[in-house]
């Protein structure tokens, strides 16, 4: 604390001190009274409790069942032990520190009976709810494993001596403490098990045998109850449940914190009383899950850095601004950027997947553990990326189908802000990072667009392109067709401001634009920007999606992913009428479907509509799009099926419903989705379609495929960033798109088809097999055509039948 005398600049000189924050971050020496380690309340583990419950009930009640019938227990691989293999500071440690204890609390058991009283079988629902009570009793035995590389290292950590069967010892050592409690339960937590790397197996060989040995208590004797769970960074998960393996496992997947529990835990008495007057501050909870993603130890190590800078005097009154402060400090303090950012010796090896993984959390694609990630030259799954890098997760809200143990990967400000500033080279970083986490239909076909631009003209080899060759075949008949795409290479999409009517109209406008624009400026400010830029307005903006700048002219993109009536005129009229009011424009229409009447008049081409008067004939049906240039007062020519037709002299034609002028100087092309596939390729054309009828509350992983993503941000080889010369991913024309295939599959009487992209991953292919066979996880297996012979399982494997021969473990 500082004395009352100090002036301001000496707190501040002391606030910018590197090894003062680190102290204070890590509340060490004077400040470990400040939000001290166990100090934030248990909140927001429900599941995660009721998991851990269901893992270890399942197994005595299976171990009872047995003792009862007198029967062996052969295969143990349905006895699953409770695994939480997440990233440091996502609560695992608290979670087993805090799991005895909340069994008791009220409002845990009326979640968990509710659990119970859904499975519908009075005799399981009767077990479940007598062994919660038993396990509420238990004794907690925790064992911290950091730096036992080695079971051996274990064995002499638990007991002081190793020897011989090193699982056995440690089984033996387990059942003596269970045996020194009597009849009381015992729950057996051992933490931070990752530095045992694939030795984990004989940690869980130890459980096995634990198991074996409270299955051979004498009959007449009660059985031991002895509860397991294991957690730590870096968990090989395939060393503790792989086929062939003893034992299953059950993986605990720790959910982030949301705004409900911060504000909780903000108003909590054990925290100092500044931070309990942060709770209502300005939408500072909010503000803290956006920045730190939920994660509970990042939020600790915020609302140290919140009471620090409030107690040196520093104004914490908006939100923003305040995490903007603490993210700087964050960078300063290595102990907490090595929990967060990518390490620069990391760079060189794993830039590339650690931005796919961010691209991921930006799109909320549901992943899962066994997931493959393909970058470059290398594949890794999700379950090995996990440990290795900086990777925060979170569970959905709803049942994802078709998916075991989903999750999605946690996207933060704090990190999209890294990422940003160290990687502004990068023009993809741009493409993906937008204002809103997820991606509907709409957002989709927005990034598709700015895809092809940005990575074609700019991780291209053809720095003489031309914007009909881009855009083929949208810009064909235009001014721009023939002018030649210049793009900043390095930095190439930027931000504009959100076009709105509830901003105020300004008499100037001037540099740095504001966050929002009254249409009135929008020329004004466009006027004011750098050109052979991309600029992207904020979400839900009164404008274009999408504005080009030139030299000399404006291309403004607008996108439509409705599938159901399509887009009419009334639709056109109304988007065109808030493009640029000035200067040479060329207004671009990118729908994925139009209205009957509107592909009557497009045709299969675009349309083109330059200077003049439009509108729809008036007639009952069959209708058709009148012109007539600004000079003359009756309608000249008719346009259907793409054409423009002189109408016959004489005849008196009438319009109905809305008019539309364009203006000198400006171009509207409407192209009929045709065209749009031509552009986009009929997969992802088609994917944007499947988006865009799914319901509101289908998860995009059904959708959206990660080859697909691979191909789309050019992930699927080395990028070149800035002014680098381009690989051949990106020059050139692009390569055939990948299509789909389905296959059958047969294994003994389950049959089954398989649909795979030809870019998918081996893995992916044989993963989606095993699901659809219902194989065991990580199953080897050969598939053999209808000639019996073996085929390799990749992209490549064409349409047919094939019969799936068991390999061994």
């Amino acid at each position: 604390m500082l004395a009352s005398s100090e002036e301001p600049a000496n707190k501040m000189r002391r606030l910018n001190t590197g090894e003062d924050w680190n102290r204070k971050l890590l509340a060490s020496g004077p400040y470990a009274a400040v939000v001290p380690d166990g100090s934030v309340p248990f909140v927001n583990r429900h599941e995660e409790m009721f998991d851990l419950f269901e893992a270890n009930a399942d197994v005595i009640l299976r171990l009872q069942r047995a003792r009862a019938e007198s029967l062996q227990i052969d295969n143990w691989r349905p006895c699953r032990v409770a695994i939480a293999a997440q990233m440091f500071g996502s609560g695992k440690t608290t979670l087993g520190r805090n799991f005895i204890q909340q069994l008791k609390d009220s409002e845990y058991e009326k979640f968990a009976k509710e659990k119970i009283a859904r499975l519908e079988n009075k005799m399981i629902e009767e077990s479940l709810e007598a062994e919660w009570n038993l396990m509420k009793r238990a004794r907690t035995l925790y064992w911290d494993l950091s730096g036992c590389h080695t079971v051996e290292a274990v064995a002499d950590r638990l007991t002081g001596k190793s020897h011989g069967d090193v699982s056995g010892h440690i089984a033996n050592h387990v059942m003596c403490k269970a045996i020194k409690g009597g009849a009381t339960p015992l729950f057996v937590h051992f933490d931070e098990v990752g530095e045992l790397g694939n030795q984990v197996g004989d940690l869980r060989e130890a459980i096995r045998q634990t198991w074996s040995k409270m299955l051979e208590q004498e009959a007449d004797q009660p059985m031991q109850r002895i509860y397991f769970f294991l957690s730590g960074r870096d968990v090989p998960l395939n060393a503790l449940g792989k086929p062939g393996s003893p034992i299953g496992t059950k993986w605990i997947i720790l959910d982030m914190l949301k705004e409900e529990h911060i504000k909780s835990i903000l108003s909590t008495s054990t925290l100092s009383q500044k931070l309990r007057e942060f709770s209502e501050l300005n939408g500072l909870p909010k503000t803290l899950v956006q920045w730190t993603g939920g994660s509970p130890r990042l939020l600790v190590y915020c609302l140290r850095a919140l009471h620090h800078l409030s107690e040196e005097g520093v104004s914490t009154g908006d939100g923003e601004q305040t995490m903007e402060m603490v993210y700087s400090i964050f960078q300063e303090v290595q102990a907490i950027a090595g929990e967060v950012f990518l390490a620069a010796e990391d760079e060189g090896d794993w830039r590339e997947t650690w931005m796919y993984l961010i691209l991921l959390a930006q799109l909320r694609v549901p992943c899962h553990r066994r997931m493959v990630v393909h970058v470059g030259n290398s594949e890794n799954n999700l379950e090995t990326l996990l440990g290795r890098l900086n990777i925060y997760i979170s569970k959905p809200s709803k049942l994802i189908v078709g998916i075991e143990d989903p999750f999605y990967i946690c996207h933060m400000k704090m990190v999209e802000k890294f990422v940003r500033a160290r990687f502004s080279s990068d023009c993809r970083v741009h493409l993906f990072l937008g204002a809103e986490t997820g991606m509907n239909a709409a957002q989709l076909l927005e990034c598709l667009v700015e895809q092809r631009i940005i990575v074609k003209a700019c991780l291209g080899q053809d720095f003489a392109c031309l914007w009909k060759v881009l855009l083929n075949p949208l810009l064909d008949g235009t001014m721009a067709a023939d002018k030649v795409v210049v793009l900043d290479k390095g930095s190439p999409l930027k931000p504009f401001p959100k076009i709105t009517q509830q901003a105020k109209s300004l008499s100037e406008v001037t540099l740095p634009l504001p966050n929002i624009l009254h249409p009135n400026n929008l020329s004004a400010a466009m006027e004011k920007l750098d050109s052979n830029k991309v600029y992207r307005p904020g979400q839900k903006s009164g404008s274009a999606d999408t504005f080009i700048k030139q030299e000399g002219f404006v291309i403004e993109l607008q996108d439509k992913s409705g599938v159901a009536s399509g887009i009419t005129w009334s639709d056109i009229c109304k988007e065109v009428n808030k493009c640029l009011k000035d200067g040479h424009v060329i207004w671009v229409l990118i729908a994925i479907k139009l209205s009957e009447t509107m592909l009557r008049w497009v045709g299969d081409k675009p349309l083109v509509l330059k200077a003049g008067y439009y509108q729809e004939e008036a007639v009952s049906k069959n209708s058709m799009l009148l012109y007539r240039p600004e000079c003359s007062k009756h309608w000249t020519q008719k346009i259907v099926n793409g054409k423009f037709e002189k109408l016959p002299s004489g005849k008196n034609t009438t319009g109905q419903h809305t008019e539309l002028l364009v203006r000198e100087n400006l171009e509207v092309v409407i192209a009929p989705p045709s065209a749009i596939k031509e552009f986009l390729g009929a997969e992802d054309f088609e994917i944007v379609q499947r988006l865009a009828e799914q319901k509101t509350d289908e998860a995009i992983g059904g959708k959206i495929e990660v080859p697909f993503l691979s191909r789309f941000y050019n992930f699927g080889s080395r990028a070149s960033t800035g002014h680098d010369t381009a690989t051949s991913s990106g020059a050139g024309p692009p390569p055939a798109s990948p299509h789909r295939v389905t296959i059958g599959v047969q294994h003994g009487d389950a049959e089954g088809k398989v649909k795979f992209s030809t870019a998918a991953a081996p893995e992916v292919i044989k993963e989606a097999i095993r699901n659809e066979l219902h194989l065991p996880e990580y199953q080897r297996f050969q598939l053999k055509d209808a000639d019996d012979c073996g085929v390799p399982v990749d992209g490549n494997l064409p349409p047919g039948k094939y019969k799936v021969v068991l390999l061994e473990a």
